[in-house]
């Protein structure tokens, strides 16, 4: 569902719309959200009038910052699953 808005709604919709960026957000799947949310760079493509033509030719020799960001993301859930299989739980003592 969250495509189809995307790819056919989002597009022909009035820039003035309320909650339409909300929406498009709402429709990313919970990964994809997170990262949009951390980098004004992927709504390059969604906002294209924002930017002067020198920052996007600049911005296009930069790294990704979605695949950056994704490659973090990727990284600390991993960091994140080899801590919590290594450091043993604390508990409560029982309470007498």
């Amino acid at each position: 569902m969250g495509r189809l808005y995307r790819k056919h709604v989002y597009p022909v919709l009035p820039q003035n719309v309320r909650g339409r960026k909300l929406a498009w957000n709402i429709s990313l799947p919970l990964r994809e959200r997170y990262l949009d949310s951390l980098s004004f760079l992927p709504a390059m493509h969604r906002e294209r009038s924002l930017f002067t033509d020198d920052f996007v030719a600049n911005a296009r020799e930069w790294a990704d910052p979605f695949r950056q960001f994704s490659e973090y993301y990727d990284r600390a859930a991993i960091r994140l699953a080899a801590c919590s299989t290594s450091i043993p739980r604390l508990t409560s003592p029982p309470i007498s």
